[in-house]
């Protein structure tokens, strides 16, 4: 994953081609993709290499309230119902500056969209024990909710939803929800960008993975405008303060300097571009150069962030693969041997067959799982359904989902059969021989070479599948450099290297430069080759 970058900077593209139908007076937008999925996938990354974060049973957990509360499935239902693009939309025709915002996100699916926020306002109406009240408005087919804030809140705003056939809808007040809702079905007209918005835009581009416009005259008129009751007001709340509203300028005056603001932000294999113009930021929405501004510090913020994330999956990484040697030193010591790298069923072509990951599951407590397995079938039989549990010490942090295209577990790690394309065929004492093989049957005192010198799991990153599946999925041998980051698929998304461990039961992370004779040498282990500790 991309980690922060992603979910700040690198979304799909829009155009303005993508945003919805203006209502007239609009005086800005602010235009961004979205990718709702992965974003949810980064977010919910960063909380949990946050340390004291969630756990995974708690999100699961967290997830299955919502689905019981809403009646759709979380986050599946909901996200496959939201489209790619979010729209902010300001008006400075409702009276005080950013009344007139309001949010639009694309949807898919209308009905979904209507669903989740008719059950929503629900539980926020009954969970207020009497303090909101929740009114519908109609506007032909749409529905608009508008939420009563109670007189406490000294609020004097009327929140207000609504889900068109293409966009849901949030605003401050009811009225720029209706005057959306009837901008996009043609009842009321709808804003055109003029002449002057084409000549100020010039040669700045209509795509991005953010597109911003904002007009600030408007806003200056009214801030003017109320300038001198505003004024008043002090002077009235504070005797001795001498204010003199004459001094203040006319909105003319000052509206004659200002122009049409735009932006424009791409993220690409060349980093963060953004190309902009603006008159008065503090006063527009999504203002072009606070935007920039923000954007920087990102920028300037994501090696540091991305570093940490790496880190924090690196150790957790690390850590899967200590509790797989743990669990197969346990299964040594109750059978006096470590697992070979498929179950018993010779009726069986090996990448039939259970594989090695099968007999350790009593030890990585996922007992419940092996208890549902028949290991004389195949792990693709329909009887051994258990084998599309997830099984989270099979997964690497860095690498994405925990299933296959199949709906089955899948495995970031492979046992080492040791040198050669036939290396997992080899009977144990042959010199090109791992750990792990077919049929092979290894204990401690066959690593001749020592278990400290022995490769036994590595991380893995390409030709990926079911931790239950024997072959291939779930191990490796090295056949053709380069042996990390190459061809076999041993490797890791982390930079430099793999995360390795050996038949001590210690990890260490191997340069993807190490020498090739080196790795060769450590992936055998009965070779009788000399190992630099140096060289890796």
């Amino acid at each position: 994953g991309r980690g922060l970058v992603h979910l700040l900077l690198d979304q799909p593209r829009v155009t303005l081609a993508d945003l919805p139908a203006l209502p007239q007076g609009s005086d800005g937008f602010f235009a961004v993709g979205c990718d709702w999925a992965r974003s949810l996938d980064e977010l919910l990354a960063l909380i949990k290499a946050t340390p004291g974060g969630p756990s995974d049973a708690d999100i699961e957990q967290a997830f299955a309230a919502g689905t019981e509360a809403l009646g759709l499935r979380l986050p599946q239902e909901l996200i496959a119902a939201l489209g790619n693009k979010l729209v902010i939309l300001s008006t400075a025709t409702q009276g005080l500056p950013g009344i007139g915002t309001i949010l639009a996100i694309e949807v898919r699916d209308a009905g979904t969209a209507r669903r989740a926020v008719t059950r929503i306002a629900e539980l926020m109406e009954q969970s207020s024990a009497g303090q909101l009240k929740v009114t519908v408005q109609r506007i032909g087919d749409v529905e608009l909710r508008v939420f009563q804030l109670p007189p406490a809140a000294m609020v004097p705003l009327l929140p207000t939803v609504a889900v068109t056939d293409h966009w849901a809808v949030i605003g401050l007040t009811p009225t720029t929800v209706q005057s959306f809702v009837r901008t996009q079905s043609g009842e009321s007209p709808r804003w055109e960008p003029g002449e002057e918005f084409v000549r100020s835009r010039g040669n700045i581009p209509v795509e991005g993975n953010w597109i911003a416009w904002n007009d600030p005259r408007p806003t200056v008129a009214i801030v003017l405008g109320m300038a001198p009751a505003l004024m008043l007001g002090l002077a009235a709340s504070a005797p001795g303060l001498q204010l003199d509203s004459a001094l203040l300028p006319r909105a003319d005056q000052v509206n004659q300097y200002l122009f049409n603001g735009h932006a424009v932000a791409v993220v690409d294999e060349r980093g963060l571009r953004w190309v902009g113009t603006s008159s008065m930021p503090m006063l527009a929405i999504g203002s072009p150069d606070s935007m920039g501004i923000a954007a920087v510090g990102a920028a300037l913020l994501l090696p540091a962030v991305q570093q940490a994330r790496e880190a924090a999956r690196r150790t957790q990484d690390m850590n899967n693969l200590k509790q797989i040697g743990l669990a197969l030193h346990n299964h040594h010591a109750v059978y006096m041997e470590f697992p070979s790298g498929t179950v018993d069923a010779p009726d069986l072509a090996p990448d039939k067959r259970l594989s090695w990951m099968t007999s350790i599951l009593p030890f990585v407590e996922r007992q419940d799982v092996l208890d549902k397995l028949n290991l004389k079938k195949p792990w693709d039989d329909p009887t051994n359904e258990a084998a599309k549990a997830a099984v989270q010490v099979f997964l690497n942090p860095q690498l994405a989902a925990g299933q296959d295209a199949n709906g089955y577990g899948a495995s970031h790690y492979a046992g080492m059969a040791g040198v050669g394309e036939d290396a997992a065929k080899l009977p144990k004492n042959d010199p090109r021989a791992g750990i792990f093989g077919y049929d092979r049957h290894t204990r401690i005192q066959d690593i001749r070479d020592g278990t400290s010198n022995t490769i036994m799991v590595m991380d893995v990153k390409e030709k990926l599948g079911p931790w239950a599946a024997g072959g291939t999925p779930t191990m490796r041998a090295l056949t053709k450099e380069p042996y990390i980051n190459g061809p076999d698929g041993i490797g890791s998304n982390f930079a430099g290297g793999a995360n390795f461990l050996f038949a001590d039961g210690s990890v260490r992370f191997i340069s993807e430069n190490v020498d090739p004779k080196v790795l060769k040498a450590l992936a055998t282990m009965a070779g009788g080759e000399s190992v630099n500790p140096s060289g890796f």
